[in-house]
């Protein structure tokens, strides 16, 4: 989905340009904070049949992709805040008459977590953070290019560990429940794509 904030780079071959509008503020009205699809304009004149183009989250530049070691979910199975914890992506923007279209294909990795517990002490409680650590950096700021991510080389700031903050309609985390329940908890955390060992879990109820 996109949301309010949300900006491409085309690659026009000697530049990155950033767009200079879109349609996301006729969209996004009243209860609406997410759209399946968007229009984005860029300044100039285009006559290649395709141009890449590049989706770096609202706190990338065109050419970084800062996946943060801090996130924060507001509600429970809503991922809405990936675009400021380092979701990106890539696409080809194709002719199509007197217009470019384009599907975008994301770079970053998504893990989403439904805790739950048979401590029935812990039942009822509240979830209030979760903290992931690997053995390697998961969170930085790390170049991107027009095939994504760069995860060869380490990241600027580098972090092995992000840690979720989980908000809830009251402010103090997401209910942990009995059973495994997507609307109780889902929470999910961006990262590098990769393989990590050891990778280790860590959650914090009150």
């Amino acid at each position: 989905y996109w949301t309010a904030g949300d900006k491409l780079f085309l690659n026009n071959g000697t530049d990155l340009q950033q767009s200079v509008r879109d349609n996301l503020g006729t969209q996004l009205v009243g209860s609406v904070t997410k759209v399946p699809t968007a229009s984005f304009w860029f300044a100039g004149t285009f006559s290649n049949l395709n141009y890449p183009l590049r989706y770096t989250g609202k706190n990338g530049a065109k050419d970084k992709v800062t996946i943060a070691a801090t996130q924060t979910q507001p509600l429970p199975a809503d991922a809405s805040h990936i675009g400021e914890s380092g979701d990106c992506g890539t696409a080809t923007a194709t002719k199509s008459g007197n217009h470019y279209d384009f599907t975008l294909e994301h770079k970053a990795a998504y893990f989403t977590l439904t805790p739950f517990t048979t401590d029935a002490t812990l039942v009822g409680g509240k979830l209030t953070k979760i903290k992931i650590t690997a053995n390697k950096p998961i969170a930085g700021t790390f170049d991107f290019d027009d095939s994504g991510l760069n995860t060869a080389n380490a990241p600027a700031s580098p972090s092995n560990s992000i840690t979720l903050n989980l908000k809830g309609a009251d402010n103090n985390g997401f209910t942990l429940p009995a059973a495994a329940s997507v609307t109780a908890n889902a929470a999910t955390i961006v990262l590098p794509p990769g393989t990590y060992s050891p990778f280790n879990i860590e959650y914090t109820v009150t």
